[in-house]
Parts: structure tokens; sequence; C-alpha cells
């Protein structure tokens, strides 16, 4: 935490729309048999993206990943865990259903499809 000079509810709230993103990209996949297994999806995806997170705010000096950085991210780890997932487009990817709060400053520009070609 000490490279996180912000208040600590911005913190929170940078968290919330990594996991909304997040609960947005895996909706389709509740139902996956490798969700029969929570503890793994948790372990590999979001630990994965948390530990991203943490790594990026250590090197940048306490400054959070821009949107396009973690969707990048999500869409590595989902695309990793599922073998079918593919990474919603820019123009596919809505944001509607957002808290208020939430403020989307731009989409992803990486995806990870075709990995498992």
């Amino acid at each position: 935490m000490s490279h996180w000079s912000k208040p600590f509810d911005q913190l929170i709230e940078h968290n919330n729309q990594v996991l909304w993103v997040l609960a947005e990209r895996v909706k389709h996949y509740w139902q996956h048999p490798l969700m029969l297994k929570p503890a793994l999806f948790e372990s590999l995806v979001v630990n994965g993206i948390g530990d991203y997170i943490a790594r990026y705010l250590i090197e940048y000096d306490g400054v959070y990943p821009p949107p396009a950085a973690y969707c990048a991210q999500i869409d590595m780890y989902l695309g990793l865990f599922f073998p079918d997932f593919k990474a919603p487009s820019a123009q596919s990817y809505v944001v509607a259903q957002q808290p208020q709060s939430y403020q989307p400053h731009s989409q992803p520009t990486h995806s990870v499809q075709g990995v498992h070609s």
C-alpha cells in the first residue's frame, strides 16, 4: 500500500471496476464445466489479475493500470482458462449496466483470441 498515495476508497473503486469487467466477460461461462470448482477460477484467474494490478501499481509508482491494460489482462487470463473464450470486440463491449460511479475510459486493445487454435 505504500505505492498508493490516493484515498483508499479510490483503490476500492478501481478494483470494483476491474471485477465488474471480469464479471461481464465471464457471465456466459457460469455453467461451464470448469466453473464447477470456483476455487480453481479464483486461484488462476482472479488472483492472476490481482497480481497484475499489484505489480503495475509498484512498477508505475502508484498509478492504476488504464482500462485497456486491465481489460487485456482479463481477456488473456480468461482465454487461458476457457479454451473457447472469445474476447469482445470494442464495438460489442457494453458497459451500460455499470454502477453509476463507473466511467469507462477506453476499450481493450488486446485479446488472446487464437491462443488455443
